[in-house]
C-alpha cells in the first residue's frame, strides 16, 4: 500500500527488474548536486534529482521512494536514502565523518532509479548496498573536484528481486510531476507548425524531412534546456540554503552511516 513501509518479499522472480544507481552529494568547495546518474537519463532529469530526492535523514534499514511523472523518458521511480558520509570513503581505516568547508557533515543522497511507476516495490538491503558500492567509487573522484563539472554518467545495472534477503522498509513521498513551462510549450508548438508547412512545400521528401526534423528537435531541446537551467539555478540556490540550515539544526539527530 502506498505510504506504508513494505516488510515482505513475495513473488520474487515475477518482480525481477533492472535498476540504475544515482548519487547526490557535496564536497568541501562544491554544494549539493547530482554527481552520478544513469548514462541514458536525460540531462535535465538528472539535474532534477537533486531537487526531488533526499531532504530527510534515513534510519537504519529504511529508504524513501518517489514516483516521477512526465519525464522525457516516461515515468520512473526513485528509491533512495540520505546518510552521513564516512571519512573511510576517502581514507580507509579511519573513523568519523566528512565535513564541508564550514565544518558541517556531508551527506550522501544515494539510490536507484527504476523505469515505470512502481507503487509497491520491495528492495533488499544487500541490493541497495550494491548501488552504494558503485556510487562510492565515483564519490572518491568527486571528492577531488574543485570546480563544477558535468555529472558522472554510469552504465551499471542492478537486478532487483532476483534473490531472497532482508528488505528495506520503504516509505513513499508524494509523486513529482515534471512540468514544461508555457514558454517552452509555445516554442515547441511554433516549431511543429513551421515543420508542417515546410514538409508540405517540399512534398514530403524523406531525406530532407528527416534532416529538418532533427534540426527542429535540437531547437526545441535547446529552448527547453535554457528555460530549465535558468529556473533550476534559482531553485538550487534556494535548496542549498535550506539544506545548510537544516543540517545545522540536525547535528544532534540520529543518523544512519554508510
Amino acid at each position: 500500500m502506498r505510504g506504508s513501509p513494505h516488510h515482505y518479499y513475495d513473488n520474487l522472480m515475477s518482480n525481477t527488474m533492472q535498476a540504475s544507481p544515482f548519487l547526490i552529494t557535496a564536497n568541501k568547495p562544491l554544494g549539493y548536486r547530482t554527481v552520478v546518474a544513469p548514462t541514458n537519463l536525460n540531462s535535465r532529469i538528472a539535474k532534477l534529482l537533486a531537487d526531488v530526492a533526499g531532504k530527510d535523514i534515513s534510519q537504519d534499514g529504511t529508504a524513501n521512494a518517489r514516483i516521477i511523472r512526465g519525464g522525457v523518458h516516461g515515468d520512473f521511480t526513485l528509491i533512495y536514502r540520505r546518510i552521513r558520509a564516512k571519512s573511510s570513503l576517502i581514507t580507509p581505516n579511519t573513523t568519523g565523518y566528512l565535513k564541508d568547508s564550514f565544518g558541517r557533515d556531508i551527506f550522501l543522497i544515494e539510490g536507484i532509479i527504476v523505469d515505470g511507476v512502481r507503487d509497491n516495490i520491495t528492495v533488499l538491503q544487500k541490493e541497495f548496498e550494491q548501488a552504494h558500492k558503485i556510487v562510492a567509487e565515483h564519490f572518491k573522484d568527486f571528492w577531488t573536484w574543485e570546480k563544477d563539472k558535468p555529472y558522472i554518467k554510469d552504465s551499471s545495472s542492478i537486478i532487483i528481486g532476483k534473490t531472497k534477503g532482508s528488505p528495506l522498509s520503504i516509505s513513499y513521498e508524494d509523486d513529482y510531476v515534471v512540468r514544461i513551462s508555457k514558454t517552452v510549450k509555445q516554442a515547441i508548438e511554433k516549431i511543429e507548425k513551421q515543420k508542417s508547412t515546410i514538409f508540405k512545400e517540399i512534398g514530403m521528401n524523406k531525406p530532407v524531412c528527416t534532416f529538418i526534423a532533427g534540426i527542429s528537435l535540437l531547437g526545441a531541446g535547446y529552448a527547453a534546456y535554457r528555460t530549465f537551467n535558468s529556473k533550476h539555478d534559482k531553485n538550487n540556490h534556494s535548496w542549498k540554503e535550506t539544506v545548510s540550515s537544516t543540517e545545522h539544526s540536525r547535528t544532534s539527530s540520529p543518523t544512519t552511516s554508510c
